[in-house]
């Protein structure tokens, strides 16, 4: 059977990392602490984005540096949020079709990072 491949925090160390249910436990334990954006990378270059408004969150997946990203999606939002803090400070707003609910971005998370691929009921757009 083969070892799942363990998620770390973008600048920590590579070792260890975070399974999926501990990196789904991290983003709602981050949250409580305001911290509303989460990077995980796998040391292979791809790095996994989550940025929350509480509600909300926006979901992307990069192969590498200025590579094709991958989001989550929601093709039934309509509207827009706001409350979307960035680490810089700056707060965003961002389009509901572009972002999902907050505990799906979790789960979907959580599943990706013990499978590799996203779960079957995740929409999910690609600029490649």
């Amino acid at each position: 059977m083969a070892v799942p491949r363990r998620w770390s925090l973008r600048g920590s160390a590579p070792d260890g990392g975070y399974c999926g249910q501990e990196a789904r436990e991290l983003l709602v334990r981050r949250l409580d602490w305001a911290s509303n954006e989460t990077w995980f990378e796998d040391g292979r270059g791809r790095s996994l984005s989550v940025v929350t408004n509480g509600d909300r969150a926006a979901v992307s997946l990069r192969d590498d540096a200025g590579g094709p990203v991958e989001r989550l999606v929601d093709p039934n939002g309509t509207g827009d949020s706001g409350g979307y803090a960035m680490h810089d400070g700056q707060t965003d707003r961002r389009r509901d079709k572009d972002t999902v609910p907050f505990t799906l971005a979790c789960r979907a998370v959580a599943y990706f990072v013990d499978h590799g691929v996203w779960p079957h009921d995740v929409t999910v757009e690609s600029d490649r």
